[in-house]
């Protein structure tokens, strides 16, 4: 199985932003945000995108993106990790602090990002 990430990128049509009509050449934001801890939700992403949950589309062989508000962007989060400090909590003893200490990173990202803008929700497979 190939190596799969989600992150946040921009949305525009700059080096690093995403050209949400561009061809399929390369055309995937560049990673802006912290990756999304483990188990990436890379295919829970690909599905709301593909049931029209989020607009968005395939961007490259090994990409897909879904054009999303920071109200959207926290509620996939809290859809694919449970509410803030949910994620956190280790109550059987089993979750890693880097893990830990990865969704409390992502959530900071996410918390600066603007009210009125719209980001790019990544789901890439190298």
């Amino acid at each position: 199985m190939p190596f799969t990430d989600v992150y946040i990128g921009w949305l525009g049509s700059g080096r690093d932003e995403l050209d949400f009509g561009g061809s399929w050449e390369g055309n995937a934001p560049k990673r802006q945000s912290p990756f999304f801890p483990p188990p990436a939700p890379f295919f829970p992403l690909i599905r709301a995108i593909k049931v029209g949950k989020y607009l968005g589309k395939q961007l490259d062989w090994g990409a897909w993106g879904a054009v999303v508000s920071k109200a959207q962007i926290l509620a996939f989060i809290d859809e694919q990790y449970g509410p803030p400090g949910m994620y956190e909590a280790d109550h059987d003893g089993t979750m890693s602090a880097f893990l830990a200490d990865d969704m409390r990173k992502l959530r900071a990202f996410v918390a600066a990002l603007r009210e009125d803008q719209h980001y790019v929700i990544c789901a890439s497979e190298l």
